[in-house]
């Protein structure tokens, strides 16, 4: 139900998340996550991260924050997760979270 609530809040928002698997060398990938606004809207506290396993370093550590994304603005960073021994069994999760009217909002997207 939550996740369902925060992809409606998206898409009436029109904040549109975007994954990209920028490379996959000696079993580390390079992602690239952002999001757009393409809405009339600011949304504010925009944080875009991934999740670490324990099988797993993801550097960097912290999610990346920006304070707001106004009409037309994208928020982009990149990760590289490595895994601790062969590939990476357990799920990671891209994170995106703001806030819209001061409520907070997050959807996950699993990645593997």
């Amino acid at each position: 139900l939550e996740r369902s609530l925060v992809e409606c809040s998206m898409v009436c928002l029109g904040l549109v998340p975007q994954i990209v698997v920028k490379s996959e060398a000696n079993e580390a990938q390079e992602i690239e996550l952002s999001m757009s606004n393409q809405g009339k809207a600011a949304v504010s506290g925009v944080r875009i991260g991934i999740s670490s396993p324990a099988s797993a370093t993801v550097a960097p550590a912290e999610s990346a924050l920006f304070g707001s994304l106004t009409s037309g603005e994208a928020a982009r960073t990149s990760f590289l997760i490595k895994p601790a021994l062969g590939k990476v069994t357990a799920p990671v999760y891209a994170s995106f979270t703001y806030l819209s009217a001061r409520i907070p909002a997050r959807l996950r997207i699993k990645l593997n």
